[in-house]
Protein backbone atom coordinates (compact mmCIF):
# COMPACT_ATOMS: atom_id res chain seq x y z
CA UNK A 1 0.00 0.00 0.00
CA UNK A 2 1.34 3.76 -0.79
CA UNK A 3 4.23 1.90 -2.70
CA UNK A 4 5.40 0.22 0.59
CA UNK A 5 5.05 -3.94 0.95
CA UNK A 6 3.73 -4.11 4.26
CA UNK A 7 4.02 -7.18 6.79
CA UNK A 8 0.45 -8.05 8.15
CA UNK A 9 -0.77 -10.59 10.78
CA UNK A 10 -4.17 -11.57 9.54
CA UNK A 11 -6.71 -14.23 11.17
CA UNK A 12 -7.33 -17.04 8.15
CA UNK A 13 -11.14 -16.75 8.13
CA UNK A 14 -12.92 -19.11 5.61
CA UNK A 15 -16.35 -17.97 6.63
CA UNK A 16 -15.93 -14.56 5.37
CA UNK A 17 -16.36 -14.21 1.40
CA UNK A 18 -14.27 -11.28 0.90
CA UNK A 19 -10.43 -11.49 -0.27
CA UNK A 20 -9.05 -9.61 2.49
CA UNK A 21 -10.05 -7.23 5.15
CA UNK A 22 -7.76 -4.85 6.73
CA UNK A 23 -8.47 -2.47 10.16
CA UNK A 24 -7.72 0.84 9.36
CA UNK A 25 -6.34 3.51 11.17
CA UNK A 26 -4.92 0.68 14.07
CA UNK A 27 -1.46 1.13 12.08
CA UNK A 28 -0.34 4.27 10.26
CA UNK A 29 0.53 1.99 7.77
CA UNK A 30 -3.26 1.13 6.83
CA UNK A 31 -4.51 3.68 5.20
CA UNK A 32 -7.71 4.15 2.86
CA UNK A 33 -6.85 4.65 -1.14
CA UNK A 34 -8.37 7.66 -2.30
CA UNK A 35 -10.37 5.60 -4.60
CA UNK A 36 -13.01 3.79 -2.68
CA UNK A 37 -16.67 3.72 -1.61
CA UNK A 38 -18.71 2.62 1.58
CA UNK A 39 -20.28 -0.57 1.64
CA UNK A 40 -22.17 -2.83 4.00
CA UNK A 41 -19.55 -5.41 4.62
CA UNK A 42 -21.93 -8.39 6.63
CA UNK A 43 -22.97 -8.48 10.17
CA UNK A 44 -21.18 -9.17 13.34
CA UNK A 45 -21.76 -9.09 16.99
CA UNK A 46 -22.44 -5.55 16.81
CA UNK A 47 -24.74 -5.75 14.14
CA UNK A 48 -24.49 -4.08 10.53
CA UNK A 49 -20.43 -4.11 9.82
CA UNK A 50 -20.17 -1.05 7.35
CA UNK A 51 -16.53 0.23 5.59
CA UNK A 52 -14.79 0.73 2.31
CA UNK A 53 -14.14 -1.06 -0.22
CA UNK A 54 -10.99 -0.20 -2.35
CA UNK A 55 -8.16 -2.11 -4.28
CA UNK A 56 -4.53 -2.53 -3.12
CA UNK A 57 -1.56 -3.05 -5.98
CA UNK A 58 -0.74 -6.17 -4.32
CA UNK A 59 -1.12 -9.10 -2.02
CA UNK A 60 1.09 -11.97 -1.07
CA UNK A 61 1.28 -14.98 1.08
CA UNK A 62 4.15 -16.62 1.39
CA UNK A 63 5.37 -17.07 -2.61
CA UNK A 64 1.57 -16.78 -4.07
CA UNK A 65 1.42 -13.46 -5.48
CA UNK A 66 -1.91 -11.34 -6.00
CA UNK A 67 -2.26 -8.68 -7.73
CA UNK A 68 -5.06 -5.33 -7.50
CA UNK A 69 -7.11 -7.64 -5.75
CA UNK A 70 -9.89 -6.27 -4.10
CA UNK A 71 -10.03 -5.68 0.03
CA UNK A 72 -12.41 -4.37 2.84
CA UNK A 73 -11.93 -1.90 5.37
CA UNK A 74 -14.18 -2.13 8.11
CA UNK A 75 -15.20 0.88 10.24
CA UNK A 76 -13.81 0.48 13.83
CA UNK A 77 -17.05 1.50 14.88
CA UNK A 78 -18.63 -1.43 14.00
CA UNK A 79 -16.06 -3.97 15.33
CA UNK A 80 -15.25 -2.30 18.32
CA UNK A 81 -16.26 -4.97 20.88
CA UNK A 82 -14.43 -7.60 19.24
CA UNK A 83 -11.60 -9.16 20.94
CA UNK A 84 -8.64 -9.36 19.16
CA UNK A 85 -5.33 -11.47 19.07
CA UNK A 86 -2.07 -9.22 19.48
CA UNK A 87 -1.35 -7.52 16.72
CA UNK A 88 -3.69 -8.91 14.64
CA UNK A 89 -4.49 -5.79 11.69
CA UNK A 90 -7.37 -8.02 9.52
CA UNK A 91 -8.54 -10.69 7.90
CA UNK A 92 -8.01 -13.32 5.16
CA UNK A 93 -11.22 -14.96 3.59
CA UNK A 94 -12.89 -17.37 1.30
CA UNK A 95 -12.42 -15.17 -2.34
CA UNK A 96 -8.61 -15.85 -1.62
CA UNK A 97 -8.85 -19.20 -0.01
CA UNK A 98 -11.45 -20.03 -3.21
CA UNK A 99 -8.20 -19.87 -4.91
CA UNK A 100 -6.55 -22.98 -3.46
CA UNK A 101 -7.06 -26.57 -2.22
CA UNK A 102 -6.32 -25.71 1.74
CA UNK A 103 -5.30 -28.55 4.04
CA UNK A 104 -4.81 -27.59 7.91
CA UNK A 105 -2.37 -29.69 9.44
CA UNK A 106 -3.64 -28.58 13.00
CA UNK A 107 -1.26 -31.43 14.87
CA UNK A 108 1.60 -30.01 13.22
CA UNK A 109 0.71 -26.14 12.97
CA UNK A 110 1.22 -26.11 9.79
CA UNK A 111 -0.88 -24.58 5.89
CA UNK A 112 -0.85 -26.24 2.69
CA UNK A 113 -2.15 -24.70 -0.26
CA UNK A 114 -1.92 -25.96 -3.77
CA UNK A 115 -3.04 -23.47 -6.43
CA UNK A 116 -6.80 -24.65 -7.95
CA UNK A 117 -8.60 -23.66 -11.09
CA UNK A 118 -9.89 -20.58 -9.27
CA UNK A 119 -6.65 -19.41 -8.80
CA UNK A 120 -6.88 -16.91 -11.75
CA UNK A 121 -10.20 -15.77 -11.19
CA UNK A 122 -10.40 -12.13 -11.34
CA UNK A 123 -10.91 -10.22 -8.05
CA UNK A 124 -15.05 -8.89 -8.48
CA UNK A 125 -17.21 -7.18 -6.34
CA UNK A 126 -21.16 -5.97 -5.83
CA UNK A 127 -21.63 -3.68 -8.61
CA UNK A 128 -25.34 -3.56 -7.86
CA UNK A 129 -25.37 -2.05 -4.38
CA UNK A 130 -27.82 -4.30 -3.44
CA UNK A 131 -26.67 -6.96 -0.35
CA UNK A 132 -29.40 -9.67 -0.03
CA UNK A 133 -30.45 -11.98 2.91
CA UNK A 134 -31.97 -15.56 3.42
CA UNK A 135 -35.34 -14.75 5.17
CA UNK A 136 -36.57 -18.08 5.65
CA UNK A 137 -38.15 -20.67 4.47
CA UNK A 138 -41.34 -21.04 2.43
CA UNK A 139 -43.39 -24.09 1.04
CA UNK A 140 -43.30 -23.80 -3.05
CA UNK A 141 -45.32 -26.35 -4.98
CA UNK A 142 -43.62 -27.88 -8.09
CA UNK A 143 -44.74 -30.10 -10.89
CA UNK A 144 -42.66 -33.06 -11.37
CA UNK A 145 -43.27 -35.57 -14.03
CA UNK A 146 -44.05 -39.49 -13.04
CA UNK A 147 -41.26 -41.93 -14.39
CA UNK A 148 -43.58 -44.63 -14.78
CA UNK A 149 -47.27 -44.61 -15.38
CA UNK A 150 -49.88 -47.90 -14.15
CA UNK A 151 -51.88 -48.37 -17.06
CA UNK A 152 -54.74 -49.68 -14.86
CA UNK A 153 -54.90 -45.50 -13.42
CA UNK A 154 -55.42 -44.12 -16.54
CA UNK A 155 -58.19 -41.61 -16.32
CA UNK A 156 -60.71 -39.73 -18.46
CA UNK A 157 -62.56 -36.95 -17.99
CA UNK A 158 -66.35 -36.33 -18.50
CA UNK A 159 -66.12 -35.85 -22.26
CA UNK A 160 -64.15 -39.25 -22.72
CA UNK A 161 -60.71 -37.39 -22.93
CA UNK A 162 -58.26 -39.14 -21.26
CA UNK A 163 -56.40 -37.11 -18.46
CA UNK A 164 -52.66 -36.97 -18.86
CA UNK A 165 -51.72 -38.32 -15.45
CA UNK A 166 -47.56 -38.30 -15.80
CA UNK A 167 -47.62 -35.25 -13.92
CA UNK A 168 -48.23 -34.54 -10.01
CA UNK A 169 -47.35 -31.83 -7.54
CA UNK A 170 -45.01 -31.94 -4.55
CA UNK A 171 -44.35 -29.07 -2.27
CA UNK A 172 -40.54 -28.27 -0.99
CA UNK A 173 -39.15 -25.53 1.34
CA UNK A 174 -37.51 -22.88 -0.64
CA UNK A 175 -35.18 -20.04 0.62
CA UNK A 176 -37.27 -16.34 0.80
CA UNK A 177 -34.37 -13.69 -0.05
CA UNK A 178 -34.95 -10.33 0.76
CA UNK A 179 -32.80 -6.89 0.76
CA UNK A 180 -30.46 -6.57 3.43
CA UNK A 181 -28.69 -3.40 2.39
CA UNK A 182 -28.74 -0.75 -0.31
CA UNK A 183 -25.70 1.09 -1.11
CA UNK A 184 -26.41 4.97 -1.36
CA UNK A 185 -26.24 6.53 -4.77
CA UNK A 186 -25.77 2.57 -6.57
CA UNK A 187 -27.57 1.57 -9.62
CA UNK A 188 -30.31 -0.62 -7.30
CA UNK A 189 -30.81 2.84 -5.12
CA UNK A 190 -31.78 4.54 -8.31
CA UNK A 191 -34.21 2.44 -9.77
CA UNK A 192 -35.78 2.51 -6.58
CA UNK A 193 -34.98 -0.92 -4.83
CA UNK A 194 -35.85 -0.58 -0.95
CA UNK A 195 -34.21 -2.17 2.18
CA UNK A 196 -36.54 -4.68 3.06
CA UNK A 197 -38.08 -5.92 -0.69
CA UNK A 198 -38.50 -9.60 -0.65
CA UNK A 199 -37.34 -10.68 -4.04
CA UNK A 200 -40.02 -12.56 -6.36
CA UNK A 201 -37.65 -13.20 -9.06
CA UNK A 202 -34.05 -12.32 -10.75
CA UNK A 203 -34.18 -12.15 -14.97
CA UNK A 204 -37.67 -13.64 -14.72
CA UNK A 205 -35.94 -16.57 -12.65
CA UNK A 206 -38.08 -17.42 -9.74
CA UNK A 207 -36.11 -16.06 -6.61
CA UNK A 208 -35.73 -19.36 -4.41
CA UNK A 209 -34.59 -21.09 -7.24
CA UNK A 210 -31.30 -19.35 -6.50
CA UNK A 211 -28.43 -20.38 -4.09
CA UNK A 212 -27.73 -17.06 -1.99
CA UNK A 213 -24.03 -17.54 -3.95
CA UNK A 214 -25.19 -17.88 -7.19
CA UNK A 215 -27.16 -14.54 -6.68
CA UNK A 216 -23.85 -12.58 -5.38
CA UNK A 217 -22.37 -13.98 -8.62
CA UNK A 218 -24.80 -12.50 -10.80
CA UNK A 219 -24.40 -8.92 -8.40
CA UNK A 220 -21.24 -9.26 -9.57
CA UNK A 221 -21.69 -9.53 -13.33
CA UNK A 222 -19.74 -7.00 -15.98
CA UNK A 223 -20.60 -3.67 -16.17
CA UNK A 224 -23.11 -2.92 -18.39
CA UNK A 225 -24.97 -5.67 -17.32
CA UNK A 226 -29.24 -5.37 -17.26
CA UNK A 227 -30.59 -7.06 -13.89
CA UNK A 228 -34.26 -7.68 -13.73
CA UNK A 229 -36.14 -7.70 -10.24
CA UNK A 230 -39.06 -8.82 -9.23
CA UNK A 231 -40.22 -7.72 -5.65
CA UNK A 232 -42.93 -7.97 -3.17
CA UNK A 233 -43.30 -4.42 -1.14
CA UNK A 234 -46.33 -4.33 1.50
CA UNK A 235 -48.06 -6.32 -0.78
CA UNK A 236 -47.07 -5.16 -4.10
CA UNK A 237 -45.30 -6.82 -6.91
CA UNK A 238 -42.88 -4.21 -8.42
CA UNK A 239 -40.77 -4.46 -11.47
CA UNK A 240 -37.00 -2.85 -11.45
CA UNK A 241 -34.49 -2.99 -13.79
CA UNK A 242 -30.84 -1.59 -13.46
CA UNK A 243 -27.17 -1.78 -15.41
CA UNK A 244 -24.46 -2.96 -13.11
CA UNK A 245 -21.68 -0.53 -13.02
CA UNK A 246 -18.11 -0.21 -12.08
CA UNK A 247 -16.72 2.04 -9.13
CA UNK A 248 -13.44 0.84 -8.51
Amino acid sequence: MNDKEIPAKLLLDIGNSDAVWLFQDISKSFQVPANNFEDFLGKGFSGDVMGKRTRIPKFRIDTFEFLNPIIAMPDLNSIKNVTMVENRVGSIGGDIFKRFTVVFDYKNNQLFLSKSSHFATPFQYNRSGVELQNEGMQWVQETVQLQTVNINAIEFDKNGDRVNSNFKYKFSLKPIYSIASIRKNSPAESCGLKKGDVIISINKVQGYKYSLQKINEILKSEEGKWLYFEIERESQILKFKFQLKSIL
